[in-house]
């Protein structure tokens, strides 16, 4: 009788871990999603004032597109992820508008396709390139 109590427990258990861990994966796609403002790029705060132009990357999990605003370009790209982190971005292309500021959106571009691993905490994104360096951090658009 014991077994078959301790078997019981164990097996709603299992179910209940295999459950949570396949929303969860869902989960995490489904939080990257949206419009997020570049806040710091390679150690480097990104002012944001008014009548400056701000830096932009959204993300769509469906298709594993994305793209947004630099200084002077919109652009757009490929993303993989996994669940548990592994990011990679490749096949970037912009418009080629030249502009004051071009330096930095370029830095963006360059630095986007280092991406190897993200973190996803509420509001904020981080990415990390191969060596586990913090190169990126995102903020999301608030809500209107």
């Amino acid at each position: 009788m014991k077994r078959k109590i301790v078997f019981t427990i164990i097996s709603f258990v299992a179910i209940a871990a295999l459950s949570l861990s396949c929303c969860a994966k869902k989960a995490s796609k489904a939080t990257l999603d949206g419009l997020w403002f570049v806040q710091v790029l390679n150690d480097n705060p990104i002012e944001h004032s008014e009548g400056k132009k701000e830096m932009t990357l959204s993300f769509d999990t469906k298709s594993m597109r994305l793209g947004g605003m630099g200084i002077c370009n919109s652009y757009g790209g490929d993303f993989q992820m996994t669940p548990e982190g592994a990011f990679t971005v490749s096949n970037i292309i912009s418009t080629r508008v030249g502009c004051e500021g071009m330096a930095l959106e370029t830095s963006l571009f360059r630095t986007l396709e280092k991406s190897a691993k993200i973190k996803v905490k509420g509001d904020k994104a981080e990415l990390y390139d191969a060596a586990g360096k913090l190169i990126v951090v995102l903020q999301r658009q608030a809500e209107k």
